[in-house]
């Protein structure tokens, strides 16, 4: 990859940060924020970007499609999961070589093939173990010691932070989280143990702090990929532990801290994100504990009444402070 294209990529994304935070901050107005980004040929994460990453999804099914359908009619899990590395190792080397190109003219498309390759590879790996009789638990642990360091160190070389994110996902599965179908398109989100999930999750978060202010002039908005998907998984661990554990009040009032502590931390340290998921948590534990005194004592009109009430009002009082404090600023 041609160094002075990581370099332009690096400072439009600090470029990008720092115009959002002025803006947030109120130093300057949503014009003039418009007009830097302008001027500097900056674009926000829009439509453009949404449909580039829908396409990639695409394209993932198809293959994947394909190449199953090949594997079922010879019969054979073996044989798809060959499939799937070949295939896998054959986008991954194209995006290396294509990712090489000094004029950058393939700087999207070689990132595309290595993130579908890996992801192949990923599940031609599983497929592997599977047809091996490798299983459950042990298929997931003995296919994230294969996977996930290659995924990392791809995601670091190639500056993909989409491929990250899939590589984050796999570390919390690897710890013990997974989802499930039940009936019709129930799905259930669990946890096999969410005390050890919180320390996974804090230190995740805390790399994510490290990137954002140390590191961020070399990996962009990768601190945005660790800091998102810790924040879920460690106000998701809690609400469990509020919720089946048998101390729940105890937890209940550890989820309430930590929801407190993210929007004041964010609050101090000027992110939004963790505002953001320090509010939303509040909501939904307040949420939580409301449906689980007042659902079966009260009527349905009334509960709802109460939680609308009671929601309009916290919107409108954050709205007022809002004000006040724009008002003291501006004077």
């Amino acid at each position: 990859m041609d160094v002075s294209t990581h370099a332009d990529e690096s400072v439009n994304e600090r470029l990008l940060r720092d115009i959002a935070l002025w803006q947030a901050d109120g130093l300057i107005s949503r014009g003039t924020a418009a007009a830097l980004r302008e001027r500097y040929g900056l674009a926000r994460f829009g439509l453009g970007q949404v449909l580039r990453y829908l396409g990639i999804v695409g394209l993932i099914f198809l293959v994947c499609g394909i190449l199953g359908l090949v594997a079922a009619f010879a019969g054979s899990p073996a044989v798809g999961a060959v499939l799937l590395l070949a295939v896998g190792t054959g986008f991954g080397a194209a995006g290396v070589v294509s990712s090489r190109d000094r004029l950058g003219r393939y700087r999207w498309s070689s990132k595309v093939a290595l993130t579908l390759g890996a992801i192949l590879v990923t599940v031609g790996v599983g497929l592997l173990l599977d047809s091996l009789g490798v299983t459950g638990s042990s298929q997931m642990f003995i296919g994230g010691w294969l996977v996930l360091p290659a995924l990392v160190f791809l995601a670091y070389r190639f500056h993909i932070a989409f491929l990250l994110v899939i590589a984050l996902i796999e570390f919390f599965h690897w710890i013990g989280s997974w989802t499930t179908m039940w009936g019709r398109s129930t799905y259930v989100f669990d946890v096999q143990d969410p005390r050890l999930m919180c320390v996974a999750a804090l230190a995740v978060i805390g790399v994510g702090l490290w990137h954002e202010h140390e590191l961020a002039d070399e990996t962009g908005r990768f601190y945005a990929a660790y800091e998102s998907l810790g924040l879920v998984y460690l106000n998701m661990s809690l609400l469990i532990l509020s919720i089946e554990d048998k101390a729940a009040l105890f937890w209940v009032v550890v989820l309430t801290a930590a929801a407190l502590g993210e929007v004041v931390l964010g609050a101090r340290m000027k992110n939004r994100l963790m505002v953001g998921f320090g509010v939303t948590f509040l909501f939904i534990d307040g949420f939580t504990r409301f449906y689980e005194t007042f659902w079966v004592a009260w009527e349905k009109a009334i509960f709802f009444l109460v939680i609308g009430l009671v929601t309009f009002a916290a919107g409108a009082g954050c709205e007022l402070l809002l004000r006040a404090r724009e008002g003291g600023s501006e004077r």
